[in-house]
């Protein structure tokens, strides 16, 4: 038999959730347990960040990115679980690393940045 059992997830944060899901039935005595796992995703950012620069120079720049529902606590709790990587296109990871070097950091004060 197949049963269908709505139920809802709402993340206050963006973390992931467990918990077991127990379905009971009297006569017979029977319970099936399943494990589930709610992942939160953060809603798409739409913002371009674009960059121009001329063939052979370099440009060293920084971007503010809103991480839309990640809790970060206390200052520089998150720093060493965060990471980041550019998502390109097979054939494209090749030349692409060896233009682009990306990394988190601090944001530098407005005056420091480049």
């Amino acid at each position: 038999a197949t049963m269908q059992i709505p139920f809802t997830f709402t993340p206050p944060s963006m973390t992931q959730h467990s918990a077991e899901l127990a379905i009971s039935v009297l006569k017979p005595n029977l319970t099936w347990t399943y494990q589930i796992t709610g992942v939160a995703e953060a809603p798409a950012d739409s913002t371009l960040h674009s960059f121009t620069v001329q063939a052979r120079e370099s440009l060293q720049t920084y971007y503010l990115l809103n991480l839309a529902g990640l809790d970060a606590g206390p200052p520089g709790r998150l720093g060493d679980q965060l990471s980041c990587h550019l998502d390109v296109p097979q054939q494209h990871q090749a030349i692409v690393s060896k233009c682009f070097e990306i990394s988190i950091e601090n944001s530098p004060e407005p005056d420091q940045r480049p």
